[in-house]
């Protein structure tokens, strides 16, 4: 790794998660069938390679605030079960996503709006895939320092268009492999409570440590000019730097917590590829049984991803109290995060 990367102990708790999912699929033999017609993007087998089955798509009429909200509700629902709060009690709003409502205003202060929360810190956070993590990371930190008490996560991505457009590009004529991982996405929304230590409840998650980098020589491996311009991915250069630099940053994590590889209940990685992620867990030497995934039936949902991964993991797997989950978060530019959390009450 090019920098030191200091373990930053953990202050807050995952009251609990909601959600928001479209029904319709697309899925990917179809889009496959299209491919294939092209000789030069035959090798590209979509399900063999990335291990996207399907992907969900949401309809036009349904914005990313639309999906925001539906999440954000759905989490207040479930976190009510878990922690007495009035809805005024919740003081920030971070919205992180790459997919925005507006240029400006924030998505956040929308979200504020809609939900009837007179008065809040709100804001928006985007960092490509990695932007929930981030607002974990930027959520603690306010708690820490005692800036915040109840905090509001949301991410709402709407890649489906992103997927048509640069599907369409290729189709065209225009664009080639480059534009390949574009077709791996789906769309989807997720949203978390979270909350200082010093407020009664029985939550979720607490976390207990995280690492953080950017390094810039991958900044752009991955470009999207704009959400109705097609994505441009050198997803070799990227993964392989993903792939080279992520296990000794996991390593010293583990060291600083002190925490054994064995004593992992579950590993959450970013649902990019199936094969990369593969490779990655053979690299720390962690079983794939131990490490939930969603891109078969839901694709890459970006920022959505990995909280959604999480959030399905405790609707699959039987967790107990004081179990270890570590998220394996990355994004386009190229940023890695690593955070280790404790179940509380599964």
């Amino acid at each position: 790794m090019h920098a030191s990367l200091p373990t930053h102990a953990g202050e807050m708790s995952i009251v609990d998660f909601g959600c928001w999912i479209p029904d319709k699929i697309i899925a990917s033999s179809h889009l496959q069938t299209e491919i294939d017609r092209f000789p030069h993007l035959r090798s590209f087998k979509i399900a063999e390679k990335a291990g996207v089955v399907e992907r969900r798509c949401s309809p036009d009429v349904v914005t990313v605030l639309d999906m925001a909200e539906m999440a954000a509700r759905d989490a207040i629902y479930r976190a009510r079960k878990r922690c007495d709060f009035a809805i005024e009690e919740i003081d920030t709003i971070l919205y992180c996503a790459v997919f925005r409502q507006y240029t400006e205003p924030s998505t956040a202060c929308l979200i504020q709006k809609r939900l009837g929360i007179p008065s809040a810190m709100s804001l928006d956070i985007s960092d490509a895939c990695l932007s929930f993590v981030n607002g974990l990371i930027i959520a603690d930190s306010l708690i820490a320092t005692g800036r915040s008490r109840m905090v509001l996560i949301v991410s709402a991505e709407k890649p489906s268009r992103v997927l048509k457009n640069s599907f369409n590009a290729m189709m065209r004529g225009e664009r080639g492999p480059e534009c390949l991982p574009s077709l791996t996405v789906g769309d989807g929304a997720i949203a978390a409570i979270v909350s200082s230590r010093s407020i009664p409840s029985k939550p979720l998650l607490q976390l207990s440590a995280f690492s953080r980098t950017t390094l810039a020589e991958y900044a752009e491996c991955c470009i999207l000019p704009s959400d109705d311009k097609p994505m441009v991915t050198d997803a070799r250069t990227m993964f392989e730097g993903a792939l080279a630099h992520f296990p000794d940053m996991f390593r010293r994590l583990l060291h600083d917590l002190k925490w054994d590889l064995d004593d992992i209940s579950a590993i959450i990685p970013h649902q990019a590829s199936r094969k990369i992620i593969e490779r990655g867990m053979d690299l720390i030497g962690f079983p794939m049984s131990k490490c939930p995934l969603t891109l078969d039936e839901f694709g890459n949902m970006g920022a959505v991803s990995v909280p959604y991964t999480l959030k399905q993991a405790f609707e699959t797997r039987p967790f107990i109290q004081n179990d270890k989950i570590v998220l394996l978060g990355f994004g386009s530019g190229l940023s890695f995060s690593i955070m280790a959390l404790l179940v509380m009450h599964p």
